[in-house]
């Protein structure tokens, strides 16, 4: 993860545990899908599409396939790759919440888990902060609620970021690529 995309003053714990639970409510559809043998695999589709740029092709550099993809020997070169029996719900729990998965792509540690801190006297909790090297208005902060305005340019920016990474990977393929 880059450092200059995380906020100034770091991520709080509230937004790391959104994004940690997030990562959770992925796996516990696609758990659904397997567990169903739902065809339409949208779960999958969606969860395979940020795995597939953040991990395996990333478009600001080499990308390394997940080592959890390789043991399982899934065919990265199929139209649909999420789909194939090889990918287990192990496989899944590993690509989306452990070690080496999106869950380090987004979240650089588990300091969020920290709740007790903010069940002790604020003096403990101050004491115990500064022994463990955390900034408890960081990590108790809440959440900045967007105004339409802001809501507006994310969403623009976000869409830019796909577009920028779409035009990058367009660029890097061959031209016997982008035949098929």
């Amino acid at each position: 993860m880059d450092e200059d995309r995380v906020p100034e003053g770091g991520h709080t714990g509230i937004q790391e545990a959104m994004v940690a639970e997030l990562l959770e409510q992925a796996h516990q559809m696609i758990e659904v899908e397997l567990d169903t043998n739902d065809q339409e695999s949208v779960h999958r589709a969606i969860a395979w599409q940020s795995i597939d740029r953040l991990l395996i092709h990333p478009a600001s550099s080499q990308g390394v396939v997940p080592w959890i993809l390789e043991e399982a020997k899934v065919d990265l070169s199929s139209s649909a790759p999420y789909v194939s029996e090889r990918l287990t719900l192990d496989v899944w729990d590993n690509l989306l919440l452990d070690t080496g998965g999106l869950f380090d792509e987004f979240l650089w540690d588990t300091d969020w888990r920290q709740d007790e801190l903010m069940d002790l006297a604020p003096q403990d909790a101050d004491a115990v902060a500064k022994t463990m090297g955390l900034d408890l208005e960081v990590v108790q902060a809440l959440p900045h609620s967007p105004s339409e305005a802001e809501l507006w340019m994310a969403e623009h920016y976000i869409r830019y970021v796909i577009w920028k990474d779409e035009v990058i990977r367009d660029s890097n393929m061959s031209a016997s690529e982008r035949a098929e």
